[in-house]
């Protein structure tokens, strides 16, 4: 009978999930002995969401409630986006996170800027959604400090509400963005075993997939400037393996692997890049005063005829 119970609980909390993409979560069936820090240590490398869990399973309010063996907890977990033609960040945060206004704490959660284009193809991170119901004594500050880690952030918390006198009332809901709450190996091991969506798990696994990649192309970048042309060469054939870059990055490693293939004097290899590069982005031009002729002649624009 217990078990049933478990299950069922256990389901309309995967339900609640389902409903809810944009706060992805899965459940944890508390063991003897495990903590809140425990398990916001094994789930998301420290133990310093502890008050995020105690506050999004309701566990701090009206008293702390004691947990037992078998209490099924919600753990909360990021989603996930792919950037597509036309999107900007407010756009994006209109979206998904239900106004435009939110686009400064979604643009700087990826390492970006509001004004600034996100690249199309890039896979962004969404701030988790943390509802707070106002008993009449928190400030924005004290929110600030205990959610997000700095009072400095009160403004962004207002920004985020859209409160514009900043004034707070008794049962007034906030949403507080956490942006921190990257999961374990562990974490996504227990969300595919629970109800997260698939898509939710293979984007994170992508965005960190993304990282890496951009991070081999400011490797390959400094290869090239120091002339370590063969190193360059052998990084942008693994960069291709890879296939986790947007498309802006693509050009980017493209025209590096194109000059690194012009100071070897591999001609048919450079102008093999070059077709690709002229696929991927018809009218990207090179400088003409910065670029080395022998570039340009490998790969001159469509409108310009090749040197035989």
């Amino acid at each position: 009978m217990k078990l049933r119970a478990a299950l069922s609980a256990a389901l309309v909390l995967c339900g609640a999930v389902a409903l809810a993409p944009s706060a992805p979560a899965f459940p944890h069936t508390l063991s003897k002995g495990e903590t809140l820090a425990s398990l916001s240590k094994r789930y998301y490398g420290t133990p310093q969401f502890e008050r995020v869990l105690s506050t999004v399973n309701a566990l701090d309010r009206g008293g702390p409630r004691a947990l037992a063996p078998g209490m099924i907890l919600e753990i909360p977990a990021h989603s996930y986006v792919r950037v597509a033609p036309g999107d900007t960040w407010q756009s994006l945060a209109e979206v998904h996170l239900g106004h435009p206004e939110r686009a400064t704490t979604l643009a700087q959660q990826n390492d970006s800027e509001p004004w600034l284009t996100p690249e199309i193809g890039r896979v962004i991170r969404l701030p988790y959604n943390l509802s707070w119901v106002l008993s009449g004594d928190e400030s924005l500050a004290t929110l600030a400090y205990r959610f997000m880690g700095s009072t400095k952030r009160a403004y962004e918390l207002a920004v985020y509400n859209q409160l514009k006198d900043g004034k707070l009332k008794a049962g007034q809901v906030l949403l507080i963005p956490l942006k921190d709450l990257t999961l374990t190996l562990e974490g996504e091991s227990a969300a595919a075993r629970g109800c997260q969506p698939e898509a939710a798990l293979r984007d994170e696994q992508a965005l960190r997939a993304q990282a890496q990649a951009q991070a081999e192309l400011a490797e390959l970048y400094l290869d090239v400037r120091a002339g370590r042309y063969t190193r360059a060469l052998t990084r942008a054939a693994e960069l291709r393996a890879l296939g986790n870059l947007p498309k802006p990055k693509q050009v980017e490693l493209l025209v590096l692997e194109l000059e690194a293939q012009v100071a070897f004097d591999a001609v048919g290899p450079a102008r093999s890049t070059c077709e690709t590069l002229r696929e991927l982005a018809p009218d990207y031009r090179f400088d003409p005063i910065e670029t080395s002729p022998k570039i340009l002649d490998a790969c001159p624009a469509k409108d310009e005829p090749k040197n035989p």
